[in-house]
């Protein structure tokens, strides 16, 4: 995945209002189909070190439009991909401090474990 086009997505999610009660945001990752994977970003009423069913309590999410791509590779690289892509978005993303303000960021599958960072 292109970090242009990743960015040009996240950018056009967080420039629109967002509500005041988010207190932690989320990549869902899934695998749609063979080598066909997609992005949504979650923001969450909640967070709990200890227990993932945070990731659940959405008060946002940008499911109408997530982030689709075709790559011919297994789920544990799509995760790294996206986990440097992330990165990549909060050292230079235009809206990077909406993700930082938060108390976290996580990224996962859905059926997953979700890793913080």
């Amino acid at each position: 995945m292109d970090y242009e086009v990743f960015s040009a997505w996240l950018d056009e999610t967080l420039a629109q209002e967002l509500p005041e009660d988010i207190v932690a945001f989320h990549f869902n990752l899934y695998e749609d189909d063979e080598n066909t994977w997609s992005v949504e970003l979650v923001g969450t009423g909640s967070f709990d070190p200890v227990s993932e069913d945070w990731a659940g309590d959405e008060v946002f999410t940008n499911r109408e439009t997530p982030l689709c791509w075709i790559a011919e590779t297994g789920w544990e690289e799509v995760l790294e991909d996206v986990i440097s892509r992330i990165r990549t978005y909060l050292s230079h993303g235009q809206y990077r401090e909406i993700l930082r303000s938060t108390i976290a960021l996580g990224v996962g599958f859905v059926d997953g474990d979700i890793v913080l960072l």
